[in-house]
């Protein structure tokens, strides 16, 4: 799932309201493929592809109600069987794992009032460095311009492209946030690394999540020492890691 559906999915369920998934396709997964020789089991009485089902283990035809069990090698040539497409079981087991953590509305960092009353805090997720200040009125485009970036930055890797790609223009426009790591540090939902140990940690909230898909490799460093290093080593980790990024060839500097 995207990540802005899974933020919507949260903020709904934070809300004690429900969320309902419409999703035209039964079973776990749409198909058993074999890696190797890429065979897909068929219905011996009308040539459709088996769908898989984890609940019992077979495979069935949602058009005559043949079903036979799975297996996890191929007939044809002993490959690894490897699920393709996505069922209603598969995003139950999705929702089962994932929302055993609640990311809560950054909008509530730092209400301490509010957060007080939430009763189960060791389920909860805190982003600490919301990109969006809070009541922006332009966040679900600008967490839609993040996940498409990311669509793109993904494909660019698997196809091995080093040739830089143009990427989606982040806007503004009636928002007081941003991305750089330093910008943050005036919203009134940024968390300081003293303000996780000091305030919520005591508190019962465990679980703090930082913000950096498809950003600029400087600011994940920064975000990284910032929430994750001692202020004495800072200086020392931030020099090692661009030294393994020019290393592999991730960066380039350019000596005098």
């Amino acid at each position: 799932m995207s990540y802005p559906m899974q933020d919507a999915i949260g903020q709904t369920v934070q809300n004690k309201q429900q969320a309902i998934l419409f999703l035209n396709r039964r079973g776990n997964s749409r198909a058993l493929v074999c890696v190797d020789c890429r065979n897909a089991p068929e219905c011996p009485r009308c040539n459709a592809n088996l769908t898989y089902h984890s609940a019992n283990e077979r495979l069935m035809c949602h058009h005559c109600g043949y079903s036979q069990p799975a297996v996890s090698r191929c007939p044809n040539c002993g490959g690894a069987m490897k699920q393709v497409g996505t069922g209603t079981q598969k995003i139950q087991q999705e929702l089962e794992k994932d929302y055993a953590l609640v990311v809560l509305d950054y909008n509530l960092n730092n209400k301490f009032e509010e957060l007080e009353k939430i009763t189960d805090k060791g389920r909860c997720e805190i982003l600490v460095n919301a990109l969006c200040a809070p009541g922006c009125p332009a966040r679900s485009a600008h967490y839609r311009c993040v996940s498409a970036n990311q669509k793109i930055l993904a494909k660019s890797i698997r196809e091995k492209n080093n040739q830089s790609v143009p990427l989606h223009p982040w806007n503004y426009e009636g928002c007081k946030g941003g991305r750089v790591v330093y910008a943050i540090t005036n919203s009134s939902a940024y968390i300081s690394p003293e303000a996780i140990w000091e305030k919520y940690v005591p508190m019962g909230f465990s679980n703090f999540k930082i913000e950096g898909r498809n950003d600029n490799i400087f600011n994940v460093i920064e975000l990284y020492c910032m929430y994750m290093v001692k202020p004495e080593y800072q200086g020392m980790v931030r020099f090692i890691m661009l030294e393994k990024m020019e290393k592999l060839r991730l960066i380039q500097i350019n000596m005098p």
